[in-house]
């Protein structure tokens, strides 16, 4: 049974679709018909197989009507020799009619099970995206706190600590706020942080203005400090603002 339903029948050779012959019917047993069709009938499609059959019939009907033409008594003799062969080739043609059928339901399903899947795996994705702005938003509100209590406490500690910090949680506020500004609806962000972020850059802004000032004045300028003021003004793109009070 392995060996029969081999898909290469035990050779090397391609298996090409072969077509239905009269000959196929010779001593056909009808409990066989799956085995049959399978076994020579595999590789060629359910319509080929049905206009075959058809043909086929047709066929069988000239050649009928020749003999009875040609020999009544041949005809006779034909007539009982293949008694019940239209009857088994109906029925070969229903049962892939029906089977043709059962593939269409099955497509349709699949087709079904497709689309809730993929409204699933959408509904799936907007979930994600809303968890991911909803822990941004935390994300975004503490290290606005963070930087509220830093600039309030920004003359407790050394200034080069103070600035690393400050502008550290600047930066991560100003890219997390870019990312969901650029969501298509973040409320949370617009009605409660969006003012308080515009007024952190101002103030940011403030303190490094003020910074740099005092080390350009101060008498013992810290070298290390203002290449740090400097790096940290070209990191938000206002060298510029920097040069402005060099030369004040």
């Amino acid at each position: 049974m392995e060996n029969e339903f081999d898909v290469l029948d035990g050779t090397d050779e391609f298996p090409y679709p072969i077509s239905i012959a009269r000959t196929d019917f010779k001593n056909f047993n009808e409990e066989e018909i799956d085995q049959f069709l399978y076994k020579n009938h595999r590789f060629t499609s359910i319509d080929i197989l049905i206009k075959e059959l058809s043909q086929l019939s047709n066929s069988l009907n000239q050649t009928l009507l020749d003999l009875v033409n040609n020999d009544y008594n041949d005809f006779i003799k034909l007539g009982k020799s293949i008694n019940g062969g239209f009857d088994l080739i109906n029925l070969i043609s229903g049962d892939l009619k029906g089977f043709k059928l059962e593939l269409t339901n099955y497509q349709n399903k699949f087709n079904t099970s497709y689309e809730t899947l993929d409204n699933v795996l959408n509904k799936r994705q907007q979930l994600i995206e809303l968890k991911t702005s909803a822990k941004l938003n935390l994300l975004l509100h503490d290290q606005v706190v963070e930087f509220d209590n830093y600039i309030e406490q920004k003359d407790t500690i050394d200034l080069s600590t103070e600035l690393k910090k400050l502008t550290g949680l600047y930066l991560s506020i100003s890219n997390i706020n870019q990312f969901l500004e650029s969501r298509q609806s973040n409320q949370f962000q617009e009605t409660y942080l969006a003012n308080k972020i515009s007024s952190l850059k101002y103030e940011f802004k403030s303190y490094l203005d003020q910074l740099a000032k005092r080390e350009i004045t101060n008498n013992k300028k810290d070298s290390s400090l203002i290449l740090e003021i400097l790096n940290v003004y070209k990191m938000i793109g206002l060298e510029s603002d920097l040069l402005d009070l060099i030369h004040k």
